[in-house]
């Protein structure tokens, strides 16, 4: 079994049958590709299996999980074009936050880690709720020349969350969000 990139946007995974992998076709966001390659491997196993009942039970299961994963990708897509997160990254920087001059809440991530990714389906929401109040941005440390503000803000553990009520006029002047990453507790925090 293997798991190959071929180019930039290209995975295939090869399982038992070597003459026939299976693209990976979701976006290329660290949890999606775990999530397919567990998929494949359970999926090799279950065909190992020699129980045919067993086989057909965990087609079943995979199959509702897939609706379920798919319904779930379906809504997010909705929540992201209905929202008001601003995408920072190193190039923007300049441009979208420090010129800025309205408060800015600021969710610092990295994609491969799991509390992360479960704050930004809460930020799409409260980027929404905030909308004309605070402008809420987030950033991916783990793209590209990103990870160049970890040392420049001192950042230290993720999720982060950072709120510049005055703007960023002053880069170092910002309250840090200690509490639960659930969307109600920070607005309240914020408000």
């Amino acid at each position: 079994m293997a798991l190959v990139s071929e180019g930039d946007e290209s995975l295939q995974f090869y399982g038992d049958d070597r003459e026939s992998p299976v693209g990976y076709t979701s976006a290329f966001e660290t949890g999606d590709i775990v999530s397919f390659v567990l998929e494949q491997l359970n999926i090799v196993i279950a065909q190992r299996s020699s129980n045919a009942k067993e086989l057909k039970a965990y087609q079943e299961y995979m199959e509702k999980e897939k609706e379920r994963a798919n319904k779930e990708w379906s809504e997010e897509q909705e929540l992201r074009k209905k929202s008001n997160t601003i995408l920072l990254d190193w190039a923007n920087w300049e441009s979208s936050f420090i010129a800025a001059r309205e408060p800015f809440i600021i969710h610092f991530y990295e994609s491969n880690n799991s509390a992360c990714l479960h704050l930004n389906r809460e930020w799409e929401q409260l980027s929404t709720d905030l909308k004309g109040r605070v402008k809420v941005a987030k950033i991916n440390l783990t793209e590209a020349d990103n990870h160049k503000l970890e040392d420049q803000l001192r950042l230290t553990k993720y999720p982060s969350v950072r709120f510049y009520k005055n703007g960023p006029k002053k880069i170092n002047e910002f309250s840090l969000y200690e509490g639960v990453h659930k969307k109600f507790s920070i607005q309240e925090w914020v408000e």
